[in-house]
């Protein structure tokens, strides 16, 4: 399978702007290709977040 994706690098991690299903541990070749600024939208932490679908308890 090949997916093309986008990311923000953090200095440390990539993290997906958008949810990737992919099964824990699934190794995968990452080709990085930098984007200006006005070649990608904004990313919000908000979508950051939400992208992992974390699980836990309600507030």
């Amino acid at each position: 399978m090949v997916k093309t994706i986008t990311a923000v690098f953090d200095g440390k991690v990539f993290h997906p702007t958008d949810a990737i299903s992919l099964p824990p541990n699934t190794s995968v070749e990452i080709t990085i290709k930098t984007v200006e600024n006005g070649d990608r939208e904004p990313v919000s932490f908000l979508e950051v977040a939400r992208s992992f679908e974390l699980e836990g308890p309600t507030d």
